[in-house]
């Protein structure tokens, strides 16, 4: 399976079970150590399948688009991806958490070429109630 990146992303999608991604570099990756929960639940967080192919870096300055009030990636740099590991059952179980997936899959650099591609600085302290994005 090939291994993808995370590209900008509302919140939402962790709580819906997607995420916003981009094609990533294996060698720049830097996974942590996972919670036992997500071995139990069998989350693979690598196992990712590309909504659509997209050229990167874009010939193009990505620019959000608005939905229900809410900014989504630009689908020509971030197509989105879908985890079939990660279902509906298993953001249900008890215990679960978010750490089985976030920041398993892309780079602090890759992360940095996408503010870059939006021409958009990185939120500070961009975490809890001051969290505006996720990559």
């Amino acid at each position: 399976m090939n291994r993808y990146g995370s590209a900008l992303s509302v919140l939402l999608g962790a709580a819906l079970g997607f995420a916003i991604i981009a094609p990533s570099q294996a060698a720049d990756l830097k996974v942590g150590k996972l919670p036992p929960i997500c071995a139990k639940l069998d989350v693979d967080p690598e196992d990712s399948e590309p909504m659509q192919t997209v050229s990167l870096p874009p010939d193009h300055t990505c620019k959000p688009r608005i939905k229900n009030g809410l900014p989504l990636p630009d689908p020509t740099c971030s197509p989105g991806a879908i985890n079939p590991t990660l279902t509906l059952a298993v953001l249900k179980t008890k215990g679960f958490t978010t750490k089985c997936v976030r920041d398993q899959a892309s780079s602090p650099h890759e992360k940095q070429q996408t503010y870059a591609w939006y021409k958009i600085k990185k939120p500070a302290n961009n975490s809890g109630q001051t969290q505006t994005c996720e990559l």
